[in-house]
């Protein structure tokens, strides 16, 4: 089975070259980004002495590395002496590890395409003692040469959304042999740990450690300061109504905005703050509110008191941003995209609306909703109503919010499991 999927993998690498030579050719980022993927840089290497081989952290993008921010800093702290790797397999990714962990990692880099011979030469490189998988980012070819090389590989805060499930399950047969490798898979949820264990992982190595999320540290930001961050946006009345809809995607900005424009006529002084998740959707998403013609610029643009919209251009602010809304909408859950992390606007007590698509953040949907921490709503009509209501009685909206904080503050604890398993590869 790996021969016949080294050839699929060769092959549509092959056919998907000539678009990576193009992007290379025009993005001195993407030609650093796909030169270390490919194994053609030479990564810092580490001495002989085996008390120094390193910790390899591994997160997909934005979101998992967030999740992986306290595993890392508490690593940091533990194990002083032992250097730390940490990779990403997206630019986004690796601009918010660097933001985030510059100071706690020997190193950050891009993670090896999954080709034998690209794997093989980069972990002769880094020489890790244990790999750390954060989430699901499973490669076989990996994942395969750490257990030659008789190196530790175990999953943390693992998920399994239903959508993946289905694409796993059609290749049991192979996914049972991948998933062998692990020495332990810690999964966010019992959900998670049936669906891994339904796909050929040993039940013995499998085990509920919870979601790392909860432990994330969100500080709460009180009235005066939110303030200054109003004034600093050009908004100088802090009785200002402002709405903040996070980790956006293609489809929802059209559905924001337009909600948004209906609550104008209600609300004329209200302001809305959009984060796309990606960057590639800060112009468009611009575009599609002057094209309302709403007053509109983007975070990085000098400041106008008269502007309605602004879009968040920048990496690693949106967490702090959410602060500032009376309320929130968690995107990638009104289109099928898996939905995103809804503890951020939770931990600054604010109520949380998101839609219905929330695959990746199941047990957390269920959690808040069953708390009475959030809404669900499943189109423009609905996000009008629900952010209306909201705006309409603020009592309301604190009570919503207070609930959402205590779900994030009720359930953290999982950090402590992760690293209590990670200690038996360590010491």
């Amino acid at each position: 089975m790996y021969r016949i999927y080294n050839i699929c993998f060769i092959c549509a690498f092959i056919l998907a070259f000539p678009f990576l030579a193009v992007r290379m050719l025009w993005g001195r980022k993407y030609r650093r980004s796909f030169k270390e993927r490919l194994g053609l840089t030479v990564i810092n290497c580490w001495p002989e002495k085996e008390d120094l081989r390193p910790i390899w952290i591994h997160a997909l993008s934005v979101g998992e590395t967030l999740s992986a921010v306290p595993l890392v800093k508490a690593l940091a702290e533990r194990y002083p002496n032992i250097p730390l790797i940490f990779s990403t397999s997206t630019e986004t990714g690796q601009q918010t590890a660097l933001k985030a962990l510059g100071g706690m990692m020997t190193n950050a880099l891009y993670f090896p395409l999954d080709l034998f011979f690209v794997v093989r030469k980069t972990l002769k490189e880094i020489r890790p003692r244990l790999f750390v998988l954060v989430e699901t980012d499973i490669w076989p070819n990996f994942l395969r040469e750490l257990k030659t090389m008789a190196i530790p590989a175990v999953l943390v805060n693992g998920r399994m959304s239903s959508r993946s499930f289905k694409s796993y399950r059609t290749f049991r047969f192979f996914m049972k042999r991948v998933l062998f490798c692990f020495q332990a898979m810690g999964m966010q949820a019992p959900l998670y740990a049936r669906r891994m264990v339904e796909m050929g992982a040993p039940e013995d190595k499998v085990f509920v450690g919870g979601n790392l999320k909860f432990d994330q540290e969100h500080r709460y930001i009180k009235q005066p300061e939110r303030d200054e961050m109003l004034y600093s946006l050009g908004w100088c009345n802090p009785s200002k109504r402002v709405l903040v809809a996070g980790s956006t995607h293609a489809g929802e900005e059209e559905i924001i905005l337009g909600a948004y424009s209906r609550l104008l006529q209600d609300f004329p002084d209200a302001a809305l703050i959009v984060a796309p998740r990606n960057p590639e959707r800060f112009e468009k998403a611009h575009s599609l509110a002057v094209d309302r013609g709403l007053r509109c610029r983007k975070l990085s643009e000098p400041v106008d008191p008269a502007d309605q919209v602004v879009v968040v251009d920048r990496i690693g602010e949106l967490s702090r941003l959410y602060a500032l809304g009376e309320a929130a909408f968690v995107g990638g859950s009104m289109v099928q995209e898996g939905g995103h992390n809804l503890l951020e606007p939770a931990a600054q007590k604010k109520p949380v609306v998101f839609g219905p698509h929330m695959d990746d953040f199941q047990e957390m949907a269920e959690l808040i909703v069953e708390a009475g921490g959030g809404m669900v709503v499943s189109n423009q009509d609905e996000l009008y109503e629900a952010w209306k209501s909201l705006l309409d009685n603020r009592r309301l909206a604190e009570r919503i919010g207070e609930r959402a904080y205590e779900v994030w503050r009720t359930n953290r604890g999982a950090l402590q499991n992760y690293l209590h398993c990670l200690e038996t590869y360590l010491n």
